[in-house]
């Protein structure tokens, strides 16, 4: 029999006919996405990697000692890719310093489970908590030890990875007037980043103080109004480029070893030195359990649940140790105008997104903040358009 133009088969009894020829494979977008972040290593809508970069052809640089050191290989998952922590390690010490993990995309049994995550307020954390447990990758950090800034913001990239787009979809309302559809890109949202120096550099962190408050304040109005800014600019060019983010909204920070050794002090303005670390995903996962088993379901700011997690966070008061108890109970009758000091200098220090981004209400223009409902539709794919 002969063998056609396009498939010649061989005269030559022993050798084995040629295979017939591969069809071209066609991928969806979201596929054609997953493969991407598969071969090169992060997501299609992800910041590119900071840090020097090796020229083509040439090894990368050895890490800077302290941070940015990746965990161990990649996972089996395929569709698995790296997401370097906004802490970038430099609180796992323990951990060596580790400042990479890697994301897996939920699949079928996960979306069942995460459905759950836009239920009650109660539930929402237990289920992205278990999720997470399955989808993320570690390394030599142990999932609960997370710093809880680390985890929130590798929240939102998975939840972004596993919905195959970057648009957070909301509807914020302001007092009495209408609520308005908002879109807004992730790597918009204000995100701060650490790493140590290296050297030679100068640190940019933390900030020379004043002894003038007012104009301490006057300082910070004007750096979120810089961010405003950038998510003005960035909006204008979203409609002008296809809808591309054109503005990264990133504060960097660069700290010295000797002001990212934990436990810190905080000395209040009534003197008092309050001794705090930062809070870790062990830390929600008992203030979780804590409000469950007080009937609490509540989880917005001021609820038995913050309560309970800022005095986890409370090593020492005026050098005496505290356990959880006794934290508790000062806290609980603490004025409220204490604690506030006490947060804003905890906040002073965190990383990771913003998760109460500003928005201006387009009936009365005030700019006012929107908590993100941390759920599993969070993101939204746009609706595609009729023919």
């Amino acid at each position: 029999m002969e063998g056609s133009a396009d498939t010649p088969q061989s005269t030559d009894p022993q050798q084995p006919p040629a295979p017939p020829p591969r069809m071209p494979t066609r991928h969806t977008p979201l596929m054609a996405s997953a493969l991407q972040a598969a071969r090169t290593g992060r997501l299609p809508w992800a910041p590119p990697p900071q840090g020097p970069q090796a020229p083509p052809g040439q090894q990368p640089p050895p890490p800077a000692p302290h941070h940015q050191v990746a965990g161990p290989g990649r996972p089996q998952d395929p569709l698995s890719v790296p997401f370097v922590l906004p802490s970038n390690g430099i609180y796992y010490p323990e951990y060596g310093h580790q400042s990479t993990i890697y994301l897996s995309p939920t699949r079928g049994a996960q979306e069942e489970v995460l459905a759950g995550a836009q239920g009650g307020k109660g539930a929402k954390l237990k289920v992205l908590i278990h999720v997470t447990r399955q989808c993320f990758q570690t390394g030599g950090i142990e999932f609960d030890r997370l710093l809880l800034e680390d985890w929130v913001a590798a929240l939102l990239h998975f939840l972004s990875y596993s919905a195959g787009t970057d648009i957070l979809a909301l509807r914020p309302k302001h007092g009495k007037c209408d609520s308005f559809p908002v879109t807004k890109r992730l790597m918009e949202l204000p995100l701060t980043t650490l790493r140590l120096v290296e050297d030679g550099e100068e640190p940019n962190w933390p900030p020379e103080s004043s002894d003038d408050e007012e104009l301490d304040e006057e300082m910070r109005i004007l750096l979120e109004m810089e961010a405003e800014e950038k998510a003005a600019l960035s909006a204008k060019g979203n409609a002008k480029n296809g809808d591309e983010p054109t503005v990264e909204n990133v504060t960097r920070r660069v700290l010295r070893p000797i002001d990212a050794q934990e436990p810190f002090e905080a000395i209040l303005s009534n003197d008092d030195r309050i001794t705090w670390r930062h809070a870790r995903l062990d830390d929600l996962v008992k203030a979780e359990e804590f409000s469950e088993r007080i009937g609490s379901t509540q989880t917005q700011p001021g609820t038995k649940l913050h309560t309970f997690l800022l005095a986890r966070l409370i090593v020492a008061i005026n050098g005496r140790r505290m356990t959880p108890t006794p934290a508790y109970q000062w806290v609980k009758v603490a004025p409220q105008w204490l604690l506030d000091d006490l947060r804003a200098q905890i906040n002073e220090r965190s990383c990771g997104y913003d998760t109460a981004p500003r928005f201006r209400c387009k009936g009365c223009g005030v700019s006012f903040k929107v908590r993100l409902p941390l759920e599993g539709g969070l993101f939204r794919r746009p609706a595609r358009k009729r023919r």
